[in-house]
């Protein structure tokens, strides 16, 4: 999305001035990293959630309503998923309820409305698995405090300030 490029543009400046910005911009795996050793944990939480989970039931919906022509205009918004996309829709339904579970992205959640997952069992995969994801995102940043500091350390440095 275009809130999530920019994100990854000002994202340098903004982990170190403003870190729960960054978030509502892009809460990427790398942001939440980065993000977790200097934000206070429910603010983290809720934002990462609420930002990660924006997109999936848009997707989701495009899926279920259109299913193949759904497919076909992802097709077309990223070309180069091409041909992979049809096989894994084709063989979707063996494993949808792991994929929504552990990654919930764009592709996942047209395929989970597509293959018509009842929209009950795909919000509560699609929550629980978001928020395990944060949990073992904030328990790694935790346990890694030394390495995180050196790499925003270097952010620091090569970053420009924005005013």
């Amino acid at each position: 999305t275009i809130a999530g490029k920019a994100g990854d543009a000002f994202g340098p400046v903004l982990v170190s001035e403003w870190p729960l910005s960054l978030l509502v911009l892009n809460s990427n795996d790398l942001h939440l990293g980065l993000t977790s050793p200097t934000t206070h944990w429910l603010p983290w939480y809720l934002i990462g959630t609420l930002r990660r989970l924006a997109e999936d039931p848009v997707f989701f919906l495009i899926g279920w309503h259109y299913s193949d022509q759904g497919v076909h205009w992802l097709q077309q918004r990223w070309p180069s998923l091409g041909a992979s996309l049809q096989r894994c829709h084709s063989a979707f339904a063996k494993s949808a309820a792991l994929a929504v579970l552990v990654e919930p992205g764009a592709v996942v959640c047209l395929l989970a409305g597509a293959s018509r997952m009842t929209p009950v069992v795909f919000l509560g995969l699609n929550v629980s698995g978001t928020v395990a994801r944060l949990l073992l995102i904030r328990c790694l940043a935790a346990s890694l405090p030394g390495p995180l500091e050196a790499l925003l350390q270097l952010v620091r440095r090569f970053s420009l300030p924005l005013a």
